[in-house]
């Protein structure tokens, strides 16, 4: 069995395959598309792991590389590129240590009166 060099805490794994992901959609500024298909039920609970991420503990997160302070928000659909029955998740940097970017569009799903929308400061002015 190999063993793994101990990280120091705080430090990004930066061989993950979700600390690369992340780290892309960082430099994209924008939605940018997780290069992994997934079952629905997957897809789902991963843009759920990711939308949440920001209101758990570093150690007790489901998805590694996300730093402390980020909110990110998430979304599934169909993939159009893949094989029938299987998604895509898709990932935008809202917010980085404590200073807010602008969220110029919503996703179709969103609307001004929905919760998710208000969660995601859409009825701000």
């Amino acid at each position: 069995m190999t063993t793994r060099r101990n990280r120091r805490p705080g430090r990004p794994c930066s061989t993950s395959f979700w600390a690369r992901t992340f780290e892309a959609a960082r430099i994209n500024g924008d939605w940018t598309s997780v290069e992994r298909f997934y079952t629905r039920k997957t897809a789902a609970q991963i843009a759920s792991d990711i939308t949440c991420a920001h209101k758990r503990s570093s150690a007790t997160r489901r998805v590694k590389g996300v730093a402390e302070g980020e909110v990110w928000e998430a979304r599934w659909r169909p993939a159009v590129d893949g094989p029938p029955g299987d998604f895509r998740i898709e990932i935008r940097l809202v917010e980085a240590a404590g200073r807010s970017r602008t969220v110029t569009t919503l996703s179709p799903a969103y609307t001004e009166t929905s919760p998710d929308a208000r969660a995601a400061g859409a009825d701000a002015a």
